[in-house]
């Protein structure tokens, strides 16, 4: 049995994956050409999903005649299936989960941001201003507000627990997600605005699918607090950019704390970079220390799988 790890520019070592499985033959494409060589007689692909462009995409359907198995090392699938899908027949996992944590410090770090303003007191601290009086006064404190999760996956529950631990109210926007010790209140997608009513934060952790494409519009942001901040650290389509820009505006919502937009990045010429209410960080969420040895274990665990003909983990795509 032949894997091809399509890792292009990336460093992670799958070294240690390779003698878990002496019986496979491993190979590493790092080029288009390395790719388009290797997956022609591959059974199985391992790679990112940022690294699945559309020449990957059309080699993979035309050259790959014996895949069977694709193994994403990350989650969202939105990319690969913009640029061209995969080939019939093929079943895709990812690795869900395994960079929850880092999502959800980074976003509960854009509430904080927002809610001790770090942006004034280093704007002050530029000026050599000492602004305590003012900077008090817009401080807002985290205890008994309520912070809405949009999704309820690996990453909108690591959220709900650090905001539990701050002694906030979570409730929840889930098909499948049930009340419990954290998340106080569950709505269907269908419930969406009597959710987005009582918020004081919000935060995005959906998939990207033709269900949450355009979710957040003008609509939505009618329905929530004037007070209120939005936080994305899903995906960019999940709202219409030009209905958040115009609510952001004109105060609908006070705030907006994006770590992905429609566009990566941005138009020179969007206000996403000058508006005073938005922090806008560069798709970062889920960077830092990569577990790589929980990583290499999830990947383990489907290749035992597939070679005992059992049924994989994380699938996310064919069947």
């Amino acid at each position: 049995m032949k894997v091809v790890c399509h890792l292009a520019e990336r460093k992670t070592d799958l070294t240690p994956l390779f003698a878990l499985f002496p019986q496979i033959e491993f190979t590493i494409a790092r080029t288009g050409d390395d790719f388009a060589r290797d997956i022609a007689d591959a059974e199985i692909m391992i790679g990112w999903t940022a690294d699945y462009s559309t020449r990957i995409a059309e080699l993979a359907k035309s050259r790959a005649k014996n895949l069977k198995f694709i193994q994403f090392c990350t989650s969202g699938i939105d990319t690969p299936l913009k640029n061209g899908g995969f080939p019939p027949n093929v079943i895709v996992a990812n690795c869900a989960g395994l960079r929850a944590a880092n999502i959800a410090e980074h976003g509960f770090g854009l509430i904080l941001h927002h809610t001790r303003q770090l942006a004034f007191a280093e704007e002050a601290r530029r000026q050599k201003r000492w602004t305590r009086a003012e900077t008090s006064q817009r401080i807002r404190p985290l205890r008994g507000s309520t912070l809405c999760i949009l999704g309820m996956g690996h990453v909108g529950q690591a959220l709900a627990r650090r905001a539990k631990s701050f002694d906030m109210r979570v409730i929840a926007v889930s098909r499948a997600y049930e009340p419990d010790d954290v998340v106080e209140e569950c709505f269907l997608r269908e419930q969406l605005n009597d959710a987005l009513a009582q918020a004081d934060f919000v935060a995005i952790c959906l998939p990207s699918e033709s269900a949450t494409q355009g979710l957040m519009n003008i609509n939505r942001f009618c329905v929530m607090k004037r007070s209120a901040l939005l936080i994305n650290l899903a995906r960019g389509d999940i709202l219409v950019e030009s209905d958040l820009i115009e609510a952001l505006q004109t105060g609908l919502i006070a705030a907006a704390s994006l770590d992905v937009t429609h566009d990566e990045p941005p138009d020179q010429n969007s206000p996403l970079w000058t508006l005073d209410n938005v922090t806008l960080t560069p798709h970062v969420a889920g960077a830092g220390r990569e577990d790589a040895d929980i990583l290499i274990g999830m990947i383990a665990e489907n290749l035992r799988l597939f070679l005992s003909g059992k049924a994989l983990r994380r699938v996310v795509y064919g069947s």
